[in-house]
């Protein structure tokens, strides 16, 4: 059992058909100052809502990290190429809502359901490989790069008292099964990647919670190696100046479902120099 869920605040734009009521959205998630994830959503448009060229919506979303070499979307006219030096998720949409914020740096919370492998607890740090289905890698040849890699640690905080010398924090045992949830704050790029594409991704953890353990042997122990993150991606916002997704003007089509899209397909490149520390 396992799975990966992502809620958050989320710039939306480039939306486009693939089939039917099935709709293609480029999503952008503030993680960091300076940096971003970019994730291709799918939403199925059951009810037939008009979205704005761009816009900011809280999404709640299956996700898995885009599979190396990028995947093919879409039929005949509306086939697609998504590369993986453009966007580091794929998922589909389970229900998303129009929002106003002042202020959009604000970081996505995951929710994680796996086995807790690569286990710290010196440092209260541990690695999920969660399965989660998507429409992306629904064929079954495919679904076992349905993966969202995740490093979790749990940050000191006053809710975690030392006792008899030793930290409360609920760290898990190697090869356990756990629930966890948090704040997604940083990316780890894959080693000597010149275009950064993500290896794996950091969780603060808020809550844990033991499952049982696994059946399988558990992993060896390795220190996850932390690196700076550049490459290009697509960028929907300016976090730093929200009201940049509302400037620039761009022509925009009524689509048959009653949605209007962008005709505008934007493509930007991003250097982020911070701190891999989460």
């Amino acid at each position: 059992m396992s799975s990966a869920q992502l809620t958050g605040l989320g710039a939306v734009g480039n939306g486009r058909i693939l089939e039917g009521k099935t709709l293609l959205f480029d999503v952008e998630y503030y993680v960091a100052d300076g940096e971003s994830v970019v994730a291709a959503l799918r939403f199925f448009n059951r009810n037939n809502m008009e979205f704005q060229q761009r816009g900011l919506y809280e999404i709640r979303a299956s996700v898995a990290k885009m599979p190396i070499g990028g995947i093919n979307v879409g039929k005949d006219g509306s086939r697609e190429h998504l590369e993986d030096t453009e966007y580091d998720l794929i998922g589909d949409i389970t229900w998303l809502h129009q929002v106003t914020c002042s202020d959009p740096r604000q970081r996505p919370y995951l929710d994680i359901v796996g086995i807790a492998t690569n286990v710290l607890k010196a440092d209260a740090e541990f690695d999920i490989d969660p399965k989660q289905y998507t429409s992306f890698l629904s064929a079954k040849a495919e679904r076992d790069k349905s993966i969202l890699p995740i490093h979790a640690i749990i940050p000191d905080s006053p809710r975690y008292k030392i006792v008899d010398g030793k930290s409360t924090k609920p760290i898990p045992t190697p090869n356990s099964a756990v629930a966890t949830s948090g704040f997604l704050t940083r990316v780890l790029p894959r080693e000597d990647d010149s275009e950064a594409r993500p290896d794996r991704f950091y969780m603060a953890v808020e809550s844990v919670t033991f499952i049982g353990h696994a059946s399988h042997n558990p992993l060896p122990d390795t220190k996850t190696r932390v690196r700076e993150q550049k490459g290009k991606r697509k960028h929907l916002i300016d976090f730093n100046s929200p009201e940049s997704m509302f400037t620039e003007g761009s022509s925009t089509k009524k689509a048959k479902t009653g949605i209007e899209f962008s005709n505008a397909h934007r493509h930007e490149t991003r250097s982020n120099t911070s701190n891999r520390n989460a």
